[in-house]
């Protein structure tokens, strides 16, 4: 995650759709059964509004969501932070880009002004 960390808060690349945002916290809530990266950032047109997004930390977490049974694999598979950043590099950062980026996709138009507004295929 330290690499998802670099690349969208420390270099800031800017992800634009309609607007621009800046991406606050990326962390790894491990509090389920499958692991997930949340990624919190606001939009620069509504500071007031913090979004969340989150997505599948690792590659096992995916397939489990995806309903893929290779237990042994899930057993084997690595998990945890060092996993988390290999498939952050590879998947996650393209899949928030697509996300936001994407016509047809975006930011939601209403958001929470006192706590967070999750948007994506992977709700908490």
């Amino acid at each position: 995650m330290a690499s998802l960390r670099r690349y969208l808060i420390e270099q800031d690349p800017g992800l634009r759709y309609d607007g621009k945002i800046t991406v606050e916290e990326v962390r790894l809530d491990t509090s389920g059964s499958v692991h997930m990266l949340e990624i919190l950032f606001r939009d620069d047109a509504r500071p007031r509004c913090l979004f969340g997004w989150r997505f599948p930390a690792t590659e096992a977490d995916a397939d489990a969501l995806e309903g893929v049974e290779h237990p042994a694999l899930w057993e084997e598979g690595v998990r945890g932070p060092e996993q988390a950043d290999v498939w952050a590099n590879a998947i996650v950062s393209t899949n928030l880009e697509e996300e936001v980026e994407a016509e047809g996709y975006g930011l939601p138009a209403e958001c929470d002004p006192d706590g967070v507004t999750w948007f994506g295929d992977y709700l908490p």
